[in-house]
C-alpha cells in the first residue's frame, strides 16, 4: 500500500513500490496485446515477519492474512489473456481505508 498511500517513515520503500506499480502499467501498455500482463498487488500490512516492526501499534490479528494474498494471485493466474488487471489495492478492515 506504500506505493499508493504515503506512510511516515517509509518514503524510500513507498517510492520503490510506486516504481513497481508504474512498471506493471508499462508492461501492460507494451505487451498485453501479446498476452503478457502484470498486476501490482498493493496490500496493507500482511501478517508476516516483515510487518513485525509495527506489532507494537497494529495487532497481527488485524493484519491481512497471507492466504488472502495467495487467493488473489491464484485468481489472477486463472484469467484469460484478454483480461488486464493492472493494480489491486487491498487495505485492512476498519477505518484504515487507503492506509496500510
Amino acid at each position: 500500500m506504500a506505493g499508493i498511500a504515503s506512510e511516515r517513515g517509509l518514503a524510500a520503500y513507498g517510492a520503490a513500490k510506486a516504481a513497481l506499480i508504474s512498471l506493471c502499467q508499462s508492461i501492460n501498455a507494451e505487451e498485453s496485446s501479446a498476452g503478457v500482463t502484470a498486476t501490482a498487488i498493493a496490500p496493507g500490512y500482511v501478517d508476516t515477519e516483515m510487518s513485525a516492526w509495527v506489532h507494537d501499534r497494529i495487532d497481527p490479528a488485524e493484519m491481512i492474512p497471507p492466504a488472502d494474498i495467495a487467493e488473489l494471485v491464484l485468481a489472477l493466474a486463472q484469467l484469460s489473456a484478454r483480461s488486464v488487471v493492472p493494480l489491486i489495492a487491498m487495505s485492512r478492515a476498519g477505518h484504515t481505508h487507503w492506509r496500510a
